[in-house]
């Protein structure tokens, strides 16, 4: 079966023709340096509105849920965290207000 679908693909290479030149010889074609694509508007890494998609688990639950924020929200969201659980600890545990 492997020797017959081989066999099938190097026939069906071999039929076909090259590709038609555009008058220029291949010693030409080899020269010549390939076609550059154009420059695309590439996002800047550091972008803040890049939407962000995080799977949470829930509690209770064996299906995640999937949380998406831009990269700036989810910065504010972690500076916020951070200085919540700051507060905790200067404070002892306490956690009233």
């Amino acid at each position: 079966m492997f020797l017959t679908t081989f066999a099938m693909v190097m026939a069906l290479a071999a039929a076909d023709p090259p590709p038609a030149a555009t008058g220029a010889t291949s010693a030409d074609a080899s020269q010549t340096p390939p076609a550059q694509p154009a420059p695309s508007q590439k996002p800047k890494k550091d972008d803040a509105n890049k939407v962000v998609c995080e799977e949470t688990a829930v509690v209770g639950s064996t299906i995640p849920r999937r949380v998406c924020h831009t990269k700036a929200e989810w910065a504010r969201r972690s500076r916020d965290d951070q200085q919540e659980m700051r507060r905790i600890q200067d404070a002892g545990g306490n956690v009233s207000e």
